[in-house]
């Protein structure tokens, strides 16, 4: 029997943390995300990169990265549902422009838009754990 993913995470958890840790469990989460999604999605063939690519590049870049990383890891969620069949209602699109639009913000829609992120990888996180035998 294959490994139960979390599918019960939040967005509060992850902005409290990260204030409490000056962003070390941010980038401990984003790494668990990058696991969950390879997991879910292993049956497409690809690999998203890890933190440390996700990191040096989003610096590299003065964060363009960041938007791209986020719009790839939904697009690979939404790929593996559509073969499953589950229905995910937030676009890729929709995510990329709540990004750029943090820019303009002061990050706030960054946070709208990891929690939407994590709405549909829950979703595909229970789906994955009813395919494996957990049920809960």
């Amino acid at each position: 029997m294959k490994e139960r993913i979390r599918n019960d995470r939040s967005i509060w958890p992850f902005i409290f943390y990260s204030l409490i840790t000056f962003g070390i469990y941010e980038i401990w989460y984003y790494h668990k995300i990058v696991k969950d999604v390879n997991t879910i999605c292993e049956e497409d063939g690809k690999r998203s990169p890890g933190v440390a690519v996700y990191i040096i590049l989003s610096l590299l870049t003065c964060g363009i990265y960041n938007i791209i990383w986020w719009c790839n890891m939904h697009d690979r969620l939404r790929a593996t549902a559509k073969t499953k069949g589950v229905i995910i209602e937030q676009t890729t699109s929709g995510l990329m422009l709540l990004h750029i639009g943090a820019y303009f913000v002061m990050g706030i829609l960054s946070l709208v838009a990891i929690h939407k992120f994590i709405g549909t990888l829950n979703e595909m996180a229970t789906n994955y754990n009813r395919e494996n035998g957990h049920y809960n």
